[in-house]
């Protein structure tokens, strides 16, 4: 395992050299190999801009023999004559001769001065017959190789389409208008027109173009010229798909065109790939080398040392502490293996220090879990104690309050007999008592009613039903039958949602009616407010009574605790501690806000019905 390291230690040297050296070497390659290129590629566009120059020139000088030829065409006096009188007898010879000796030619026309056909060519080069009968008297200024270019002077159309080929039986494809105009006695009278096989005279012209480059040795692949439109209206084959464009404008008449050759990407850059091949057999021997000569270095200088090292490390990694490193020399690889010599010395004292310490702590830590496990043992005890203490609690409530009902009920009949017997002997004062006695009966019954309720909290859930909660709330005012000067408000945007509807209507029971008894003016105003806050609802029951003290807010959610005396106000003091202890049924809280002057706010939050239903399942 330590070769192992220290050679990887040594090949990590070496290609932290490598990368310090090799950017510096390769920049150098690439700026050598871009001076080369760009020497080389100057040379091929300078020779391949002189040959397209030249095609240029000649292009340009052969459509320069056509317009002259075109201009003496129209000067020819049996034209002018024909124009003139308006009779094209022996024109058809006279215009098939010239399409005869120019086989660049389709046809010749002769327009007169309504841009009308008034003759033109029967037969082309080749003696054949073509049918140009059909062009007679035909007006050309929809024509799309007219475009404007009659004038007083001669002119070269464009390249274009034209469907004159198709009717005259002649093969289809770019061609072009040579006019020149016939001048009779000063004036315009007519036109002569040479339609030009441009697409076919090009091609051929270019195609002897990529000849001629290639006997040059330019590795030319094809040739083409486009319009301005970048439409190809001539060329010798299709482009090949890895080559070097080489383009050239030139004009043709008022029409700017681009002459394109295509060469031979692989070819044309051949002596510059031989020449990187080169530089780049140079450069990997180089780095061959510089690696076998750091590597030899580096294992003489550091990896003999680094393994004396590694080996006295690993050894001590493996529990041996007392072994070390021997020092020989003073140098940096010495100094480090003195240092681990004194860090070893420190480790395999606080080993044993530690060891001491750890057997301490794992008899404190042993005390300390038997003295847990009986706490635990006792707080279970304690649990289930109080556990079965609130059960029987709620048993005696419930119990209670339902055994005293009977005898409760009986006091009271006994009361209406004893009245009815001495009705007509009654004091007032008797009268008094026995009205008293209705009255704190009444309050005892309460009270077991209450008590009765505060039992079965938490026991019976209920159903879940549908509520629009303005209505909800509604009715819970109107069932209470509070005073006519008394009226409900609701604020909020909830509608109708589903709940446990029966605790829900408990709550807002208990508070509309405490917010109703307890108010110290003849009229007053309830509002009820509702709004979803994240994952629950948000009830708040608002009243303009007199409030509560801050020092009564806690003492008020106990049982048989009133704000007033039961002489002044009927109430069991159970009503807020069953709203407490049922909003904790479903893990909720009602607060308390108000400033003990004016009104109150009694808060609580109530769970949506998937909190709801997930609780009454555990």
């Amino acid at each position: 395992m330590s070769n192992k390291v220290n050679f990887n230690i040594g090949l990590k040297l070496i290609w932290v050299s490598l990368f310090c050296t090799v950017p510096v070497l390769i920049i150098v390659c690439i700026l050598l190999a871009g001076q080369q290129k760009l020497l080389l590629e100057n040379s091929v566009n300078a020779s391949l801009d002189n040959t397209l120059n030249f095609a240029k020139d000649a292009i340009n000088q052969d459509f320069y023999h056509l317009k002259n030829e075109a201009k003496s065409i129209a000067t020819d006096p049996k034209l002018r004559r024909a124009l003139d009188v308006a009779s094209s007898r022996g024109i058809s010879s006279r215009l098939n001769y010239i399409a005869k000796i120019r086989p660049e030619i389709n046809y010749v026309l002769l327009i007169d001065n309504t841009e009308s056909i008034f003759s033109a060519t029967t037969s082309n080069y080749a003696n054949e017959a073509m049918g140009s009968e059909v062009l007679l008297g035909r007006t050309i200024s929809t024509h799309p190789l007219f475009a404007n270019v009659f004038e007083k002077k001669a002119s070269i159309s464009a390249p274009a389409k034209d469907p004159f080929l198709s009717e005259l039986n002649l093969p289809l494809g770019y061609s072009q208008w040579i006019i020149a105009p016939v001048i009779v006695r000063g004036k315009t009278n007519g036109w002569i027109v040479l339609s030009y096989k441009f697409e076919q005279t090009m091609s051929d012209f270019l195609q002897k173009l990529v000849e001629r480059l290639q006997n040059l040795n330019y590795a030319a692949l094809s040739s083409s010229i486009i319009d301005q439109q970048q439409q190809v209206i001539a060329t010798t084959s299709k482009q090949q798909s890895k080559s070097l464009t080489r383009q050239i404008k030139m004009i043709l008449g008022n029409v700017e065109l681009q002459l394109i050759v295509n060469f031979d990407q692989k070819q044309v850059l051949m002596p510059l790939a031989q020449q990187q091949q080169t530089i780049f057999v140079a450069f990997t021997l180089l780095i061959l080398t510089l690696s076998l000569t750091l590597f030899l270095a580096i294992r003489k200088i550091l990896i003999t040392p680094l393994n004396i090292l590694n080996t006295t490390v690993l050894k001590f990694s493996d529990g041996e502490l007392a072994h070390r490193v021997p020092i020989s020399g003073s140098d940096e690889l010495n100094i480090l293996g003195q240092t681990f010599n004194t860090m070893a010395a420190q480790i395999a004292s606080t080993h044993e220090y530690l060891e001491t310490q750890v057997e301490f702590r794992t008899k404190e830590l042993s005390s300390a879990a038997k003295q847990l496990e009986s706490k635990n043992t006792a707080l279970k005890k304690y649990t289930h104690e109080l556990e079965r203490s609130n059960k029987e609690l709620n048993d005696f409530a419930y119990v209670a309050s339902h055994d005293l009902k009977a005898p409760l009920r009986g006091i009271v009949q006994l009361i209406n007999w004893i009245e009815e017997d001495i009705e007509d002997s009654l004091e007032e004062q008797t009268k008094e008592y026995i009205v008293l006695m209705h009255s704190r009966i009444n309050r005892l019954e309460k009270l077991l009613d209450d008590l009765l309720a505060y039992s079965r909290v938490g026991r019976l859930h209920g159903d879940f039903n549908k509520i629009s909660f303005e209505s909800f709330i509604t009715d819970i005012f109107q069932l209470l039958d509070p005073p006519e000067s008394f009226n409900l408000v609701y604020q909020g945007d909830i509608q109708a949602f589903y709940t446990l509807s029966v605790p829900l209507e408990q709550v807002l029971r208990n508070l509309i009616n405490n917010a109703i008894k307890h108010h110290d003016k003849k009229q007053g105003t309830i509002t009820v407010s509702a709004k979803l806050i994240d994952d629950c609802y948000s009830f708040s029951v608002i009243d303009d009574g007199p409030g509560i003290v801050p020092e009564q807010h806690q003492r008020i959610f106990n049982i048989f605790q009133t704000l007033k005396p039961r002489d002044e106000v009927e109430g069991s003091g159970m009503g807020l501690a069953i709203i407490k202890k049922l909003l904790e049924t479903y893990n909720q809280k009602v607060k308390v806000n108000s400033d003990g002057l004016t009104g109150t706010t009694m808060q609580f939050y109530w769970p949506l019905e998937k909190t709801l239903r997930k609780l009454i399942n555990e």
